[in-house]
């Protein structure tokens, strides 16, 4: 069984930092994102901004996270462990928010073509 969870940033910043399957681009843009958001939840800014949710199986392994800005319902970042992937967790994740755009960084083909074929706009084709 699954679960999705709204998390602080802190606990998607540690997966990350402890993680090794995160891509190099993905993971810098990660650390920015997340170190601006725990900075401005700390401070009182930001925090109706974006929100982070992780993937969590029963026993509590976290098997993915995403951070969302909800006032624009953007998916900024998306991420499921390698050995998770393929079997359709990005889409069951995804479909547990009200997400109208994604973003992903130009030459993350990937991402994009996922997002193309679940039906996403992407945040640059509004």
């Amino acid at each position: 069984m699954l679960k999705v969870e709204q998390i602080p940033p802190t606990v998607v910043y540690q997966y990350v930092e402890q993680n090794q399957d995160v891509d190099a681009p993905e993971y810098e843009q990660t650390v920015l994102c997340l170190g601006l958001l725990k900075s401005g939840l700390e401070h009182g800014h930001y925090a109706h901004l974006r929100s982070c949710f992780g993937l969590f199986m029963d026993s509590g392994e976290m098997l993915g996270y995403c951070v969302i800005t909800e006032r624009e319902k953007t998916l900024d970042f998306l991420h499921i462990k390698k050995e998770a992937r393929g079997v359709g967790l990005s889409k069951w994740f995804l479909g547990n928010f009200d997400i109208e755009t994604v973003w992903a960084e130009p030459d993350n083909t990937v991402a994009r073509s996922l997002y193309s074929k679940l039906g996403y706009r992407m945040e640059e084709d509004q």
